[in-house]
């Protein structure tokens, strides 16, 4: 009866001591994913407080006290990047150069400066800008780019394809990030291959779309007229666009070129006269910054224009498909914030724009 009974006893002390033990590991469990009690690890068994277990926000402050770098895998999934300027110990420097300044541009840059602060970086602490512009003289542009490379920039934002071509010759090292361009394979500017620090968006202009547009609006169509600086190479790659398009659809396609906003009004009576019924603008930054001139012509002969830049229906053009100019920055905008964070131009894309806007003629 004594031996049952000690049996008895050894058993109830052996199932309390396991009920014990599944117990203590259960609380164990629970005190590492159980939000109540403890911070959860994340998937990938970062500890909580990993300055990179958030993959869509890099704090540069804190890796700097952690005296850690994120990976360029890590850089390219972010999304913000907080206190960009703990990477040099200062905000970084962005030259910005662009031929003209007018409307359109203007709001290309805003885009660009939008997807630098949408990115997290905050003016005059992460970076500061410093703006050149040649006032529409192309001559001036290498002149320019000397003074941009003596102030040695971290990155350099160009805008247009006259100052992109004058980055290209000029600079061979600084970061370039490009906007509001021609492709620049188109323009034969690299020479072969691409070089390792620039990147950007370049647009591929609709005109054929424009031609077709036009024709919609007018079944009669015979003549259509384009205006141009035929300095600028990116004007001649619509042009000959436009002369294929028109070939094809056996419309004849009147050319007339200017060297200055004040000849604009004289080329586009020329067109008039002979014989022009609708004026296409494209991709030419003196035909747009001299807009106006223009318009006066096409009123008084009761002739529609159609544009790649559709922001210009609202100052009196009838039809447009083309780019949104501040969706362009800042698609190119968001390759500046990368550059700045850290990713080699290399690794970032030359690519067309993404965003176009088709605004039909009103009868």
């Amino acid at each position: 009866m004594k031996n049952l009974i000690k049996d008895l006893w050894l058993a109830i002390v052996l199932i309390v001591g396991a009920s014990a033990l599944l117990l203590f590991s259960d609380l164990g469990r629970l005190k590492k994913t159980d939000p109540a009690t403890s911070t959860a690890l994340h998937d990938t068994d970062q500890a909580p407080d990993d300055p990179l277990s958030d993959n869509k926000v890099i704090d540069f402050a804190i890796l700097k006290e952690k005296n850690q770098r994120p990976s360029i895998a890590h850089l390219m999934q972010a999304e913000r990047f907080l206190n960009v300027s703990a990477r040099n110990d200062r905000a970084a420097r962005i030259a910005l150069v662009t031929l003209v300044e007018n409307q359109l541009l203007e709001t290309a840059v805003s885009g660009v400066e939008a997807a630098l602060s949408e990115s997290g970086l905050i003016s005059g602490k992460d970076y500061v800008i410093k703006k050149y512009s040649a006032q529409g003289e192309m001559s001036q542009l290498p002149q320019i780019m000397d003074a941009v490379l003596f102030e040695d920039p971290d990155v350099i934002v160009t805008v247009t394809t006259p100052a992109l071509i004058a980055a290209t010759q000029k600079n061979k090292y600084i970061p370039l990030i490009f906007t509001v361009a021609s492709d620049p394979y188109l323009l034969n500017i690299f020479k072969g291959k691409r070089p390792d620090h620039i990147c950007g968006v370049h647009d591929n202009p609709p005109v054929d779309q424009l031609l077709k547009m036009a024709s919609k609006f007018d079944s009669d169509l015979k003549k259509v007229g384009i205006i141009y600086d035929a300095t600028q190479i990116n004007s001649l790659i619509s042009v000959e666009k436009l002369r294929a398009s028109g070939k094809e659809r056996h419309i004849q396609i009147l050319e007339a070129t200017a060297s200055s906003v004040s000849d604009l009004g004289a080329a586009a009576q020329a067109l008039v006269q002979r014989g022009a019924e609708a004026f296409i603008l494209s991709a030419d930054n003196l035909a747009y910054t001299g807009f106006p001139a223009i318009l006066k012509v096409a009123k008084g002969s009761n002739i529609p224009i159609y544009v790649t830049e559709p922001e210009y229906i609202s100052k009196g053009a009838s039809g447009g498909i083309g780019d949104d100019y501040y969706q362009w920055g800042k698609q190119s905008g968001k390759l500046a914030v990368l550059v700045l964070a850290g990713v080699p131009p290399s690794l970032l894309p030359i690519e067309k724009t993404k965003n176009q806007k088709i605004i039909e003629p009103q009868k």
